[in-house]
């Protein structure tokens, strides 16, 4: 008898048609060899098959994979496109609001008389458009309004002409009332400042908008700064220079204007003068700046005051401390080419840094780290870092996180120090991760489940047997 195998077959057809025949003719012991053999040649082919899927499926997932890939890069590509138009929305509209700065800030020349400015009579110099009103109460009452022209004679109609420039507010006054007293002996008499004089000013180095600009009579030096835009990074706001020329000759004033935003020292925010230049002097890099990066709200290059400390810069920083770890600062310092990292505790806080304050050097690097958050973490629908808020618990975290996707567990746990924490109801500390697993269920039967993985790996197996006996 000549019993063919697969191997010396062509194919399974040739293997069935010639065996079944040797069957049908009485051999391989009768039925019952004829039903062996049959089920062996069923089994051989159903691995055969089997094997096939899983050739195919095998080639088909690097493709699904590329195709998943060409969506995501086509997806990514087509957010990166959406980013780039709205970074230069943005762009267009930064410039947009910077010339309407600009706009208003040339018809501020025009319009300036909307601008209301207190004035101190004990100090406010009188002078060439500032408007006084006059009245006159007696058996008829009399009101005249007049302004100081540029000769500095208050006209008043009926009581004459009298000489106000440069003469203290109080005692402009004192002199208007006794020239209304001559004609009106008997009268009560009123005199007040009614608008203020507007005059231009100079602005030069590092402000933002360079050039004359309008200003009311009775304006302070950091005002105006503010009004017009402001300095740029590296403008030396303490040592403010103003230009100033009296009685024909040149005067040069240095102020800190740091002094009068942190103390609100006037000597430092004097009052504006008709032609006075304000400059704003650069500071030089390296030697008048020290770096600032990390989690500061305004991070790049600042000027740095002789001997100022870490405090007292940071005091300056607008807004420094929303986000910011005063409990752990570090500055790098390089000393006679040897590069050092000091450790600052600006709060007095951390026992394991005793240094609460450092004097700086031009060139030191401020680093400047973020208070820990709370992360969220694991089968939500947007995991991420969340700030931290007292008295928010585990349940409030979840839900600024989306909630739970539908793999998500419903027992979660937070991870401190290493440590982990079932107990949900637990006060949330600063750095606390909350993680949400996976379900138990959804590892079983879920898209990439336990019983997937297992069945795979034991049709796969039994492909091997079939294939080898």
């Amino acid at each position: 008898m000549n019993v063919l195998t697969y191997r010396d077959a062509d194919s399974l057809e040739k293997v069935y048609t010639e065996n079944f025949q040797q069957c049908g003719a009485g051999l391989w012991g009768g039925t019952q060899g004829c039903a062996e053999q049959r089920r062996k040649y069923m089994l051989r082919r159903a691995g055969r098959w089997i094997v096939t899927a899983v050739l195919c499926l095998g080639a088909l997932t690097p493709l699904t994979a590329q195709i998943t890939r060409i969506d995501f890069q086509t997806e990514q590509r087509q957010l990166l496109e959406s980013s780039q138009d709205q970074q230069n929305r943005d762009i267009q509209q930064a410039l947009q609001q910077k010339a309407e700065r600009r706009k208003l800030l040339e018809a501020s020349i025009f319009e300036l008389n909307t601008l209301e400015v207190k004035v101190d009579p004990e100090t406010y110099i009188v002078g060439p458009g500032d408007m006084f009103a006059v009245q006159v109460l007696a058996s008829q009452t009399v009101y005249l309004e007049n302004s100081v022209n540029p000769e500095g004679y208050l006209d008043l109609p009926g009581m004459g002409t009298v000489f106000v420039d440069g003469l203290i507010l109080n005692e402009a006054r004192e002199k208007i009332r006794s020239a209304a007293k001559a004609v009106f002996n008997q009268a009560r008499i009123t005199v007040t400042l009614t608008s203020t004089r507007s005059f231009m000013v100079f602005l030069s180095g590092e402000v933002e908008f360079p050039g004359a600009v309008a200003v009311k009579a009775g304006e302070r030096v950091v005002d105006v700064l503010l009004r017009v835009g402001g300095i740029r990074g590296l403008g030396k706001l303490h040592e403010v220079k103003i230009l100033r020329s009296e009685g024909g000759e040149s005067r040069e004033i240095i102020l800190d204007a740091y002094a009068y935003m942190q103390k609100g020292d006037l000597s430092q925010n004097p009052v504006l003068q008709a032609a006075d230049v304000i400059q704003v002097p650069r500071a030089q890099i390296p030697d008048e700046a020290v770096t600032l990066q990390g989690a500061a709200a305004v991070s790049g290059l600042f000027p740095l005051r002789p001997g100022e400390t870490l405090t007292a810069l940071l005091a300056r920083i607008p807004d420094f401390a929303e986000k910011v770890n005063i409990d752990f600062v570090t500055v790098n310092r390089v000393d006679e080419g040897v590069e050092t990292n000091l450790r600052v505790d600006v709060s007095g806080r951390n026992r394991d840094i005793q240094r609460s304050d450092l004097e700086l050097r031009a060139g030191d690097i401020i680093n400047l780290a973020f208070l820990p958050e709370i992360y969220v973490y694991g089968q939500v629908t947007f995991p991420g870092n969340y700030p931290y808020v007292a008295g928010y618990r585990t349940i409030d975290y979840l839900g600024l996180a989306g909630g739970n996707t539908p793999e998500g567990s419903m027992k979660a746990y937070i991870m401190r120090g290493g440590e982990s924490i079932s107990d949900l109801d637990v006060t949330l500390q600063r750095g606390d991760i909350i993680v949400v697993p996976r379900s138990w269920s959804n590892i079983m039967i879920g898209d990439l489940s336990a019983l997937t993985l297992i069945s795979t790996f034991v049709s796969t197996i039994l492909s091997i047997i079939l294939i080898t006996q």
